[in-house]
């Protein structure tokens, strides 16, 4: 799991919920055409707000255990609840595909 990127979605709850929406409409067995139409939605959101933040640290993140600031997995699991934001599918569809939009942008390693 990518801590970075659950707290950095937590800090911008607008982009979060956003974000839900667009991805509540993924299937995974949708065709290739649907999924990056979905891609291309989530990138319109994320692209703009993430200029000029650590695209690196979001795109990488932090281990799983590591917390920061006495801010854990455990703590981000309690706010997204209290967003009502279903952490599976936060996990498992939408992480995935912002952290792939991010490392497609970060700066490539000389």
């Amino acid at each position: 799991m990518n801590l970075a990127l659950i707290k950095w979605l937590i800090s911008h709850r607008d982009v979060l919920m956003e974000c839900i929406s667009i991805v509540k409409d993924y299937d995974h067995e949708a065709s290739l055409l649907d999924k990056w139409e979905i891609v291309d939605r989530l990138a319109k959101v994320i692209i703009p707000v993430v200029e000029g933040e650590d695209i690196e640290t979001l795109a990488y993140g932090e281990p799983y255990l590591i917390a920061d600031d006495n801010y854990s997995a455990m703590s981000c699991g309690a706010d997204l609840a209290a967003l009502g934001v279903d952490w599976q599918m936060l996990i498992t569809t939408l992480a995935p595909i912002l952290i792939a939009i991010l490392r497609a942008l970060a700066p490539e390693d000389e």
